[in-house]
């Protein structure tokens, strides 16, 4: 987002000092993840950059620990990787069956979520309706101007008894 050309020099520096207050958290953020995904190929069974690692000498990384999580709960993981192996991953597998309970809950979730955000949705778009009375003030009647000079939107027959009043809406008679 550039800077306007009236923007005085204080905002200038301000506008430069949140874009790096802003670099900063991200690169907080991201960090961890930067570390972590390189230590994930270590060939050793400790957490730590290994000489060989940081030489970038092959012998150092390894998929050891993503075998590890592929096999993990299989009943023969040191099998030979064919057609039975697959089977055997697709029905034992600790991470398939999670991955399957997970693709489940977000498939009802989803549904779920849609249905009653569209009930919702339906409801407080409604004048006069359930939720949308809930939700208004007890009138159900709003003006347009924030004074209140109009006649109500929904009772054009109704008029303000009052010329402020909070968040622009008609109180009652």
């Amino acid at each position: 987002m550039a800077l306007p050309k009236h923007a005085s020099t204080l905002e200038r520096v301000w506008h430069y000092v949140y874009l790096v207050i802003c670099g900063l958290i991200f690169l907080f953020l991201i960090a961890p993840i930067l570390i972590v995904i390189p230590l994930s190929f270590n060939a050793e069974p400790y957490f730590t950059f290994t000489p060989k690692m940081l030489s970038l000498d092959p012998e150092g990384y390894s998929m050891r620990w993503y075998d590890l999580l592929l096999t993990f709960g299989m009943q023969v993981p040191e099998a030979a990787r064919d057609g039975s192996w697959w089977a055997d991953a697709w029905n034992n597998a600790a991470w398939i069956k999670a991955a399957r309970n997970s693709v489940i809950i977000g498939f009802f979730a989803t549904i779920l979520a849609t249905t009653l955000g569209t009930v919702a949705a339906l409801g407080l778009s409604r004048p006069g309706g359930l939720l949308s009375t809930w939700f208004t003030n007890k009138s159900g009647c709003c003006c347009d101007t924030p004074r209140c000079d109009s006649t109500c939107t929904l009772d054009p027959s109704r008029s303000c008894p009052q010329r402020e009043h909070p968040r622009g809406c008609c109180p009652t008679d």
